[in-house]
Parts: C-alpha cells; structure tokens; sequence
C-alpha cells in the first residue's frame, strides 16, 4: 500500500500537491495541468544523454502558474537524479522566496513522515543555495536574478541539469526594446550555455506582452517546446471555474475598460498579447474583393464612421467605405 501511494503521489498533480502542502490546496486543478505535470515529470526523468528539453509555459496571473514550477522543482529533488538545480527571477530576491517556499515543502510533516528529514544532511543553508543530501545525492537549489552570470555554477563537478525562469519580465519592461534584447542574449548566451552538456531541462514560464517580449518570443520558437494557457479555453468554456468565474472576468474587464488598462487586462489576465491601440480582428485577414467579381448594378455607397470614444487617450477612431452591387440573381454584397 505504501508503495502504490509514493507512485501515486508522484504521478497525479493533484495527489502530489495535496500530499506535500495540504494547506494550499483548495480546488482540483483543471486537466490541462495535469497534461503539463505529466511532459515535465517525465522530462526530468529522462536521463538520457545529449537530451536537451526546453518549455515555454505562458499563463495568465492567478493560476498557480509559479506554484506549479514550486511543485515541480520539489519533484525533481524528491524523485531524480537531478543534482544541480537553478532557479531564476526577474531580481535575486524573487528567486530567493521561490528556493525557500521548496526548502518549507521539504520539511513539511507528510514529506517527512514519508521520505525523511533533509535537515539531517545540510551543509550549507543560506538564502540564495541550499546544499544538501536526499534520496542518497547530493543537491544544490540555488537562486539568481535574470541577467546574472551562471558560469561556475557547480556542486561536485556538475552542471546545472535543472534551470527554471520565472516571469523575467514585467508589462512595463517590455516598452523598449533594451531589456527584452538584453535577456534574450542572456538566455540563450549565458544560462543556457552554463547547463550540462549531456542532459538538462529548463523551464520557462511567463506572460505574452504585444511587444519585445521574451515568453512570446520563446513559444513561438521551434526550439522549445510551448503551451499557452488562458482563462476561455477553444470551446468557450473556462478553463477553471472554481478560481476564476465568469462573473469575475467580465468584472475585471469592465474595470480595466474603465481604467483605461485594457492592455495590462489582456497581457496579464487573458494571457493574450494585445496592445492598447489594437484590437481583438487581425483586419490584415480581411481581404479586399477583386474588381472583376462585381457587375454594372451599383447600387450606391455609404460611409461609416465610429468615433474613438470619449477618453482623453483615444486614438483609434474607424472610418469604413462600402459600395452595394447586386447581381443578375438579386443577390446584394457589399464591398
């Protein structure tokens, strides 16, 4: 018996996170992150040489989106053969409460009961690397801030296997081109060239900005691996209705409408990447008819124009210009 609940305590999402702290666990997780659970487990587990995983997770704010990466990281300590791991912020003081958030879960009382006490083979325990012994391996868990230098970074001759990145940029960092330049280099320059060279997973998660940002730069590239995650799922149904309910985002919505930050609602709250002077129609998909396609009965034209609106801001006034034709059947288009 004790045997099946390790296995599934490893396995199912939900189990796991209730096992190791019980006290934030309130709600079932939707099946999508059990989907997720499952890819990223199961790339930390694969020891296999020259394999190299790398994940683009985009998420909106409020959906346990640092949390998962939190339970992931246990994971990795609790059940591979992971040595070496990373965790990155967009400062080192973020990435320090992430590391101890870890270091608490790992002596809570089910782990514990179940899996022993770390405190038994600490030798070093500070707020930016934990260095320790579990499940018969010495570990590192170590903090940084984005843009720091990674070189050196080993315990034992070993590099770093496991590197998690957690939201690196901010709306507001994304305004100029500087900082999203200056991480991407970073990234792929620095981090990514400090991993092992047999075997590593790194793990990206943040929101997707309109403009110079590194999340959407990363889940569109072919070399990561990338699911995006939004509160309306394809169906039009949501994704977790026990955290966020509909009532709730039209409520956001209609206060960010106010607000005039209807940019930050949808970049942090939809996870979808629309600026503040653009809209939810990509009109580079609405193509003009060909002359050819009209006949002689032109029926007339009109005009329509739709102002911005009332805000001091507004700047996106629409004026559209129509011509009626009908054809020999009596069919009326507008063009």
């Amino acid at each position: 018996e004790e045997l099946e609940e390790i296995i599934l305590t490893q396995r199912c999402f939900n189990t796991f996170c209730a096992f190791v702290v019980p006290q934030a666990y309130r709600h079932r997780y939707p099946p999508v992150y059990q989907a997720l659970w499952r890819e990223l487990t199961d790339a930390t587990l694969n020891n296999e040489e020259f394999n190299f995983e790398k994940y683009a997770i985009s998420g909106s704010r409020g959906f346990i989106k640092t949390f998962l990466l939190k339970m992931l990281t246990l994971y990795v300590i609790m059940f591979t053969q992971r040595k070496t791991l990373i965790v990155v912020g967009s400062e080192e003081g973020k990435a320090k409460d992430f590391i101890s958030d870890v270091w608490s879960a790992l002596a809570s009382p089910n782990v514990i009961a179940m899996y022993g006490n770390r405190d038994r083979t600490v030798e070093s325990d500070t707020r930016t690397e934990k260095i320790f012994w579990y499940n018969g391996r010495k570990l590192s868990l170590a903090a940084y801030g984005a843009g720091q230098s990674l070189r050196g970074t080993q315990v034992d001759y070993a590099r770093p296997d496991l590197i998690i990145m957690d939201d690196l940029l901010d709306l507001e960092d994304t305004d100029t081109p500087l900082k999203f330049d200056r991480l991407k280099r970073w990234l792929t320059a620095t981090a990514l060239e400090a991993m092992s060279k047999y075997n590593y997973v790194a793990v990206y998660l943040g929101n997707m900005y309109p403009k110079n940002c590194l999340t959407t730069f990363l889940v569109n590239s072919p070399n990561w691996k990338s699911i995006r995650i939004s509160p309306i799922l394809a169906d039009g149904s949501l994704l977790w209705p026990e955290v966020m309910p509909l009532h709730v985002l039209q409520d956001k919505f209609a206060q960010a409408e106010r607000d005039d930050t209807l940019a930050s609602f949808y970049a942090e709250v939809m996870n979808m990447p629309i600026g503040s002077a653009e809209g939810l129609l990509d009109f580079g998909k609405i193509l003009p008819v060909p002359d050819e396609e009209f006949h002689d009965y032109h029926l007339g034209n009109y005009v329509v124009i739709d102002p911005a609106g009332h805000k001091a801001t507004s700047d996106a006034n629409a004026i559209g210009y129509y011509e009626i034709y009908e054809d020999l059947s009596g069919n009326t288009d507008v063009a």
